[in-house]
């Protein structure tokens, strides 16, 4: 079949006629079964799901009578360029997703953020690198870093130590009683979770007298040490208080300041190439290695780069300066300062290409997350549960230190986030991609292209700058602005940028005022959407994701759509945040809702698909089951959007097009 002639401006595209909701879901479920090795090379916090922005960008080009049959054609034609000659631009990049698929679909990209770390990340993204240069440069660092520091991590056996166990240490605010901190008493289990290191049918626990680890079947509840007869799954850590055991006073992490408390190591969890993991007790080598990494650093401090500035919270989130944690450098162990403080400067001082120093800096500051003194532990599968597994800032009971030298094992080690990073540089890559003949995902390869000259702006999508906005030389922009109910992701980056050189954020974050919110972020929403559309060629197309179960949430948008002088001609739910676990909270929305747009000059004045008060029927004409929260989002975006709605000239739509948004396969 021949492919339909992209869109000339003005034309109405496929996007915004019929967009396929329910098997772009389901491709987006399945893409959590193929991770993209380019999204791993280091963690951003609210990356759109890949299935979903090839999708958008597609249908965006495609006439609005494209045959659902070729929209799946193209979109699984790895080799294809249906967006050649296109540019696509994203003025809140974040981790890239728009700009890595937009540039796979042949088109050219051109992205902003305000955020350095996502500059740097989005650079690594978008461009070629060396490898055998990166790989003698990866390989001088870990030399480097294990001839210096080896010594930080002792063994007194033929095994390799992986991971530390400690809990707090916490003095009574009452009566000056120190004791631990503890929720309960177990280290780790062998109950052979799928997925889960392979370990002995046994469970790993450790005595509050003397921290030493001890195994037991896996049905005992209590155990005897120290004279004592020990209940496994009793603390001193109950309902977010900590109990003294003296004066029996209960007191917060707050009041303890249980963040920068001393710590005492209750077992070191070893790797050997001839058995199962295996936890042992610290000995006076373990303890004498805190006391080496202390010494190093203060002999060394100038060389060393360690992380700076204060920790901030907002008037929503108050930790981490919850668990007495005020600065970033109190986030680290000593033992951590000095490996992370000497990588870094090692890595700036090489004299390497910038795309092979920057892929190295990406590498040591992903390793960061898994190293640090807020990383927990899953005692069922073995494994570190790293900093902003939750889209925040966690305190766990039992921390858990990562020996990031360790050379096959560990989530977070050196060697694995520089293996992530070299993964990233992949030509090819699995996808999901939709089955015609069977209605269902299948796994394909697809060549990852590149392109080779991107234009990328550090700065505010509000700022004008001629080199993308206010130039009108984009054909589609397509974006995930902030959401009114958000997350303060400049401010969990800055764990990261302490780090850097480039320690703040090049503009201010759009933030709804406690005073007035709806108003003051759709203002703000809106004078980016304004620079955003300015960017556009005549013709052009401007969509985004957009979530909230919120009322002001949407009337916000909606002002910021009048600002922009936007108007609406289309709306379409789709899975972006599948099975969220602890990621989620209760009402938390999965679903996005694409809102397409066009400048209200293009537009002709319209009525929603299903008329103004028709958000439930539309809903219902949808191949969806929407849960309860993102059944309230959608009826409230058609409501507070329907009186923005408008349309662009037809061509050759049938009138069952324009009387409804049918999705296709209906």
């Amino acid at each position: 079949m021949t492919a339909p002639r992209p869109w000339s401006n003005g034309q109405r595209t496929l996007l915004e006629a019929r967009l396929p909701v329910g098997p772009v879901s389901r491709l987006v479920a399945a893409d959590r079964r193929a991770r993209d090795p380019i999204y791993l090379a280091h963690r951003w916090f609210a990356r759109r799901p890949p299935a979903l922005l090839r999708a958008i960008l597609l249908a965006s080009v495609l006439p609005s009578t494209t045959p659902e049959a070729e929209f799946w054609r193209l979109f699984a034609d790895g080799n294809s360029d249906p967006l050649k000659d296109k540019t696509v631009y994203d003025p809140f990049h974040g981790g890239g997703t728009t700009l890595i698929e937009a540039g796979r679909l042949g088109a050219h990209v051109a992205g902003r953020d305000i955020d350095p770390v996502a500059c740097r990340l989005v650079r690594h993204e978008l461009r070629a690198l060396d490898l055998d240069e990166f790989d003698a440069s990866a390989e001088a660092l870990l030399d480097y870093l294990g001839h210096r520091f080896s010594s930080f991590y002792p063994t007194s056996t033929e095994a390799q130590p992986l991971h530390y166990f400690s809990v707090a240490r916490v003095e009574c605010p009452t009566c000056s009683t120190e004791d631990l901190l503890y929720r309960n008493l177990l280290l780790a289990r062998g109950v052979k979770r799928n997925g889960s290191v392979a370990r002995p049918p046994e469970q790993n626990v450790f005595c509050p007298q003397c921290a030493r680890p001890k195994q037991l079947p896996l049905d005992a509840k209590e155990f005897h040490c120290c004279g004592k007869a020990l209940t496994i799954n009793a603390g001193t850590w109950e309902r977010n208080r900590w109990t003294c055991p003296e004066c029996h006073g209960r007191f917060s992490h707050l009041e303890l300041r249980t963040g920068v408390a001393d710590r005492q190591i209750v077992g070191i969890e070893e790797t050997s190439t001839t058995s199962s993991r295996f936890i042992r007790a610290a000995t006076d080598d373990d303890l004498l290695a805190h006391q080496k990494a202390t010494e190093y650093i203060t002999e060394n401090f100038d060389a060393l780069t360690l992380p700076e500035g204060s920790v901030e919270s907002d008037g929503r989130d108050s930790r981490p300066a919850s668990f007495g944690i005020e600065q970033f450098r109190d986030m680290f162990t000593h033992r951590q300062l000095a490996v992370f403080g000497s990588a870094f400067s090692f890595v700036r001082k090489l004299a390497v290409s910038e795309p092979v120093r920057d892929g190295l800096i990406l590498a040591v500051s992903n390793a960061l997350t898994s190293n640090n003194r807020m990383c927990g532990y899953a005692t069922d599968y073995g494994r570190l549960s790293a900093l902003f597994s939750v889209r925040g800032y966690s305190l766990p009971i039992l921390s858990v230190e990562l020996n990031p030298l360790h050379p096959t094992a560990g989530r977070g080690t050196l060697a694995r986030t520089i293996q992530r990073v070299r993964a990233s540089t992949r030509t090819t890559v699995r996808r999901y991609v939709w089955d015609t003949t069977r209605d269902y995902p299948k796994a394909v390869v697809h060549e990852h292209r590149r392109d080779t000259n991107p234009t990328l702006v550090a700065g505010s999508a509000t700022a004008v700058d001629s080199t993308v906005s206010s130039s009108r030389t984009a054909d589609l922009v397509i974006t995930d602005p902030p959401y009114f109910d958000y997350i303060s992701y400049d401010r969990l980056s800055a764990f990261y940028r302490s780090w850097f050189d480039e320690d703040s954020v090049s503009g201010d974050p759009i933030l709804p005022d406690e005073a007035n919110p709806r108003h003051s972020f759709g203002i703000r929403l809106g004078a980016a959407l304004t620079e955003s559309a300015s960017a556009l060629k005549d013709g052009g197309l401007l969509a985004f994701t957009y979530h909230s179960s919120s009322r002001p949430a949407w009337e916000a948008l909606g002002l910021a759509l009048d600002e922009a002088k936007l108007r609406v001609t289309a709306l379409w739910p789709v899975l972006a945040d599948p099975h969220m676990g602890h990621h989620g909270t209760s009402g938390a929305c999965q679903y996005d809702i694409v809102v397409v747009t066009r400048p209200v000059s293009q537009l002709e004045p319209a009525e929603p698909p299903f008329g103004i008060d028709g958000g439930a029927e539309w809903i219902d004409s949808l191949p969806l089951d929407l849960p309860k929260p993102d059944r309230i989002g959608a009826l409230l975006a058609y409501e507070t959007l329907g009186s923005r709605w408008a349309t662009v000239e037809p061509a050759q739509d049938s009138e069952s097009d324009l009387a409804r948004p049918t999705a296709p396969g209906e």
